[in-house]
């Protein structure tokens, strides 16, 4: 009995002592202010559309706003351990883009995995952004294919059963962050209508 809980005691400081944890710091870079969290809460909404009792879909979306760009290029340089020059260059290829664009992730389920096609030419949906009277379509609506552990680090909201999009809208972020603007998802499922910020 004894020689088991040797055995045991032994394995278990064995399992501990492999584990490491990621306590990499960029050198020469301040980490963004907030909590990743609670700035992902802040510029992400979600809605559940339903038919009578039965859920129809599930939309969630995050607005790519400068803290959340920050945040998540952060993140990622600290998990591959970027150099500060690495990162720097990341997050300024990112906010670049801001200049002339607003993105959003969007985490799409559909009870009908052939209803899931945001992407297609033809698709089953209508996507537009209300900002400040106006009414714009998207430029890009893009399936994102990448690593799923990766993408649940980044948006924890996304599930096995869920697609990943990115919709990029023709308008400069800046212009997008004045004021609260309204993201709809739309279909002959039910609309879903998103606000950002919460």
């Amino acid at each position: 009995m004894k020689f088991k809980s040797y055995i045991y005691l032994v394995s278990i400081l064995l399992l501990t002592s492999c584990a490491t944890t990621n306590s990499y710091e960029i050198e020469g870079v301040t980490a963004p202010e907030g909590n990743y969290n609670q700035v992902l809460d802040h510029w992400s909404s979600d809605a559940k559309v339903y038919s009578g009792v039965v859920s129809s879909f599930q939309v969630a979306a995050t607005l790519l706003a400068p803290d959340v760009i920050h945040q998540q290029s952060y993140l990622e340089a600290k998990k591959i351990h970027r150099t500060a020059e690495q990162y720097t260059t990341a997050d300024q290829a990112v906010m670049d883009e801001t200049k002339n664009s607003t993105t959003f992730f969007v985490a799409l389920y559909t009870d009908k995995d052939s209803n899931n096609d945001l992407d297609k030419q033809k698709s089953f949906w209508n996507v537009f952004l209300d900002v400040g009277g106006k009414r714009f379509t998207p430029k890009i609506v893009k399936r994102v294919f990448d690593n799923r552990i990766g993408l649940n680090d980044k948006y924890p909201y996304l599930n096995s059963w869920s697609r990943p999009y990115t919709i990029v809208f023709p308008l400069p972020l800046s212009q997008t962050l004045e004021q609260q603007v309204t993201l709809t998802v739309a279909s002959p499922l039910g609309a879903a209508y998103l606000k950002f910020p919460k």
